[in-house]
């Protein structure tokens, strides 16, 4: 047998295909969806019953609702001001995404 017969001279032909593909892979969302305003009264009212049946369950389990009304009412209207304040900052806020570079 002659010498590196059984070897063949053989360019890698997924080395162009893997760089196309580790670029299309990366997506470029130049509009990031935001959350409409329904969506976050949605939210806030899911918490809020939320808070509402874990008030009950703490007050059947315990016996008692001593401090129960105070911490989950200071719960759920922090969450309604965290929500009016994110959806306020979506709202009025332009996001200054630079462009991604390719690595």
């Amino acid at each position: 047998m002659a010498k590196g017969k059984g070897k063949q001279k053989s360019e890698n032909p997924s080395t162009p295909d893997t760089k196309e593909r580790t670029q299309a892979a990366i997506a470029v969302e130049s509009d990031l969806e935001r959350f409409s305003a329904f969506q976050y009264l949605a939210v806030n009212v899911a918490f809020w019953i939320f808070c509402i049946v874990n008030y009950f369950v703490a007050k059947w389990f315990m016996g008692e609702g001593t401090g129960l009304v105070f911490f989950f009412s200071v719960l759920s209207v922090g969450f309604t001001v965290a929500c009016i304040i994110s959806y306020l900052h979506d709202r009025f806020y332009e996001d200054d995404l630079p462009n991604p570079e390719s690595p």
